[in-house]
């Protein structure tokens, strides 16, 4: 409340302050708040200047990008692209709108290459660029990215940020930790560059290290991604009271963020005693956001844990039907899932319809490659002959995912 108070009095003092009415965005002041108290605060001088309506328009759209306020963000962004199109800073914005909640993941991709083709000496937004690459799996995109950066900007955080991505993709975790400890050390008030080192200590099992950094990337930027980090920190160090206060946390900041309620479902998953409130908080989860991908996966997972085979599949094929990704790797991840949900329900045929979608998207997907090479053997006598009858295996072993998930910081090992 403090701050807000006083970036609202430099606003009072100088209604230009665009940083100030950022930094009121990533408090949670509504857009249209912010609005207002630039109104408030110009002259009637201000006020009628042609460039004012234009400048107003560039604030509110950078804290509605801060704040999650998808809408106004891109109605306003809509608003400049038409004035400035080729603008580096509102193409980056638009980037960061499109990949919100992977609302247009290639969208977001496209606009980040675009500004790296018209102004390649551009920094900002590109640690976010390499995090959807490498959320991608793009070990290309990325190894060019780097080269270039490190080329033209050494002295960047965002580059040694883009490096550390690159390291972390290709095994060189040590060289990826040491590039993101660089970033840090140039600046310290970066909130991805925390969260990427907090990232890869969670990987390797460095859990204090992962709780300070992704507690240091809050305490810079709340940042949903950083909780989802420190709940699973917490999860694999065995603390269970611990992570869920850090998600009642992260849900009190934001109690209608779907991914907040997506965390507290995590922790109770943990528990067969609260599969039931686990189901509720998913469940919640996708209340808020329908295409909330890693809600969707819990929830089905775990209905097949308690036994509910059709209802694990209803809401597989309901996100297939109704909330289709546009990311094509989570597609592959659903096709896979609803394949795997159709096996253990005896429905070999349709199963293998969507393990070969899966492929003709992705031919590189092991889970998908695995399961067809199964059921081939299955369909040999001789080999089915010596099947066991129970031949599901446990739940966990028919859900477990490769690295291949989108999500690389739920890959981290347990």
């Amino acid at each position: 409340r403090a701050a807000v108070m006083a970036y609202k009095d430099v606003i009072k003092e100088w209604p230009f302050a665009i940083e100030a009415a950022v930094a009121l965005a990533e408090l949670g002041v509504k857009a249209v708040d912010v609005r207002h108290a630039i109104h408030k605060a110009a002259s009637p001088k201000d006020a009628e200047c042609a460039t004012f309506n234009l400048l107003e328009a560039y604030v509110t759209a950078l804290g509605s990008v801060e704040s999650g306020d998808v809408i106004t963000a891109q109605n306003t962004l809509g608003e400049i692209k038409q004035v400035f199109p080729s603008d580096p800073y509102m193409t980056s914005a638009k980037a960061r709108v499109d990949a919100i909640d992977n609302r247009d993941v290639q969208s977001a991709l496209r606009e980040y290459a675009a500004i790296r083709a018209k102004s390649p000496h551009f920094v900002e937004g590109m640690d976010e660029y390499a995090l959807l690459l490498h959320e991608q799996g793009n070990k290309g995109a990325l190894e060019a990215l780097s080269c270039e950066m490190l080329e033209l900007s050494p002295d960047a955080c965002e580059t040694w940020i883009v490096t550390a991505l690159y390291y972390d993709i290709t095994d060189m975790h040590v060289d990826g930790c040491l590039a993101a400890e660089k970033a840090i050390r140039i600046n310290g008030q970066s909130a991805n560059a925390h969260f990427v080192l907090g990232s890869m200590c969670l990987r390797n099992r460095r859990l204090r290290t992962a709780i300070k950094e992704f507690n240091l990337c809050i305490a810079v930027k709340v940042s949903m991604k950083a909780y989802q980090g420190l709940v699973k920190a917490h999860l694999m160090f065995g603390s269970h009271a611990n992570a869920m206060m850090v998600a009642k946390q992260a849900h009190k900041r934001s109690p209608q963020d779907a991914v907040a309620w997506s965390l507290i479902g995590d922790v109770h998953a943990r528990k067969e005693t609260e599969y039931d409130k686990a189901i509720k908080a998913y469940e919640q989860a996708l209340a808020y956001n329908p295409r909330l991908f890693r809600a969707v996966k819990s929830l089905a997972t775990l209905n097949i844990k308690i036994g509910k085979i059709h209802v694990a599949r209803a809401i597989l094929q309901r996100q297939l039907d109704d909330y289709q990704p546009t990311d094509e790797e989570e597609l592959v991840q659903l096709y896979c899932r609803l394949a795997q949900t159709l096996m253990l329900s005896r429905q070999t045929a349709e199963s293998v319809k969507y393990y070969t979608r899966a492929l003709a998207i992705r031919p590189t997907c092991q889970v998908a490659q695995v399961a067809l090479e199964k059921f081939e053997q299955t369909r040999n006598p001789e080999y089915a002959a010596a099947m066991s009858d129970d031949e599901h295996g446990t739940v966990d072993e028919e859900m477990e995912f490769s690295r291949e998930s989108g999500d690389w910081m739920q890959d981290a090992p347990r």
